[in-house]
């Protein structure tokens, strides 16, 4: 019986052991609020990255516990980074925004007769 006990204690402690976090979330453009699709994700310093839907809503599943950062890389947007705390077993619900880059009025391209 007592065998039994400790084997079901072990049992419990190393299935909670390997609880998993969840990061989930959408991208919005900051000047319309409307969802981006196709925006790079990462978590610094892993190989976790993702990239969202149609609907701008991502999901990263199992990120490490600890501080991260988030990274998020779209064309036509300014980089985003994110620093945050992941705690073991816990889901997180993100709504993060980028924004769109400005674009240059002038072009500075410069032909082969411009070099001569």
């Amino acid at each position: 019986m007592v065998k039994q006990s400790i084997f079901a204690i072990l049992v419990i402690l190393t299935l909670n052991s390997f609880s998993f976090s969840q990061v989930i979330g959408v991208v919005k453009n900051s000047r319309n609020d409307k969802p981006i699709e196709g925006v790079s994700i990462f978590i610094n310093r892993s190989t976790l990255a993702t990239q969202s839907m149609a609907d701008g809503s991502f999901e990263l599943p199992a990120p490490p516990a600890g501080f991260v950062d988030i990274l998020l890389v779209k064309n036509g947007f300014a980089h985003y980074k994110s620093s945050m705390r992941i705690e073991s077993g816990k889901a997180y619900t993100l709504t993060l925004s980028l924004t769109p880059e400005k674009k240059s009025k002038s072009s500075s391209v410069s032909s082969i007769e411009d070099n001569l």
